[in-house]
């Protein structure tokens, strides 16, 4: 996302710890807070911007819910992946009193997200599934259909169930990226989370990431997800399927 036009130029000067809480403000906040490149000024304008429009316009408002969803991403960037797990399950409360469907399938997604990041790891197969099942009911978030399944895949993936992944994939061709850098985008969350999430995973088969280098392993992904066959629709039984792999 662009910085809005004088965005840098109103926050020049100002501390977001100590930054007077009004729109502009808020709303160039939120905007730098996505392209500032330094991580640490990331999550501290992502703090301001979500505090502030929380005292500003309460819970519902949709810059408050923007600006929790950024400050939530930007904990988890540093790590600080409890603080985002609960601002994540704030964030589905308030999307199950007001969010349209594809407010209320996002936050189900990046709160399972959340909870793997936190090794709640059955709790968030669970619910990554059943919000893959909801979205059949609003086949035309498409898009969200396709972050339902990716995200499903990560979370299979982390847990080193990669033949269950493939799977997964597999028996949704119709939600698979659709473009050579979506499929790369995924190879590299695929590969990420096999590096990162095996120590705190209870369910792992070893505890242990991969031996083969990360550089070989995104490649490998890369080449599987552009010739990941569809599952036949005979073998239907196999959206459920779960197995644990090794290496893909």
């Amino acid at each position: 996302m662009a910085p809005i036009a004088g965005a840098v130029a109103l926050l020049d000067g100002l501390d977001p710890a100590t930054a007077p809480v009004h729109p502009p403000i808020i709303r160039a906040a939120l905007r730098h807070s996505q392209t500032v490149p330094d991580a640490r000024m990331r999550l501290a304008w992502a703090r301001y911007a979500h505090l502030g429009s929380y005292r500003l316009h309460g819970p519902y408002d949709p810059t408050t819910r923007q600006a929790t969803l950024l400050y939530a991403l930007a904990l988890s960037e540093s790590g600080r992946v409890l603080d985002a797990y609960r601002l994540h399950r704030h964030r589905l409360a308030v999307a199950q009193l007001c969010g349209p469907p594809e407010d209320l399938l996002a936050a189900h997604r990046d709160h399972a997200e959340a909870r793997h990041a936190i090794s709640q790891c059955e709790q968030a197969d669970a619910e990554i599934r059943q919000a893959l099942i909801w979205w059949h009911g609003h086949p035309a978030l498409a898009g969200e259909g396709t972050r339902l399944l990716c995200s499903y895949a990560v979370i299979l993936t982390g847990c080193g169930q990669n033949r269950a992944a493939l799977r997964t994939l597999r028996a949704h061709p119709d939600l698979m990226p659709d473009t050579d850098a979506g499929l790369a985008e995924l190879a590299g969350r695929l590969t990420a989370v096999q590096d990162v999430h095996p120590p705190i995973c209870r369910r792992h088969p070893t505890g242990q990431p991969p031996s083969t280098t990360t550089a070989q392993r995104r490649t490998d992904w890369h080449e599987i997800l552009r010739g990941l066959p569809p599952i036949p629709r005979d073998l239907a039984w196999a959206r459920t399927g779960r197995g644990v792999g090794e290496r893909p």
